[in-house]
């Protein structure tokens, strides 16, 4: 039987508002906040904070590093899931190759 994990999986960039995981705090659900460099007020929220750099040395900050993070967990639950996770996957895969625009590999 698989384990059931509870986790609320914040993304926080720039400044945003420390109110909103409040309630996940106080229901007692692991919070993981993946944040940019300047939310350095992340560690008060959780002991779990994943921080990455959105500076590309340009004009904008790309928020591109914060989704390969992401997937990367993504893909490391799968693994650690086994083939209940992948065939999870791979009936989103095959539903959502039913909307217009979307191409699976």
């Amino acid at each position: 039987m698989t384990k059931l994990i509870t986790q609320l999986r914040i993304f926080f960039t720039y400044t945003n508002t420390r109110t909103r995981p409040k309630k996940a705090i106080a229901e007692k659900i692991n919070l993981l906040v993946i944040c940019d460099e300047f939310c350095h007020w992340a560690r008060e929220l959780s002991d779990n904070v994943l921080s990455v750099t959105t500076n590309t040395g340009l004009v904008f900050r790309s928020k591109g590093a914060m989704s390969v993070l992401n997937n990367l967990l993504v893909d490391d639950v799968i693994n650690e899931l086994g083939d209940v996770a992948m065939a999870h996957m791979q009936k989103v895969t095959d539903l959502s190759s039913q909307f217009a625009g979307y191409e699976s590999q």
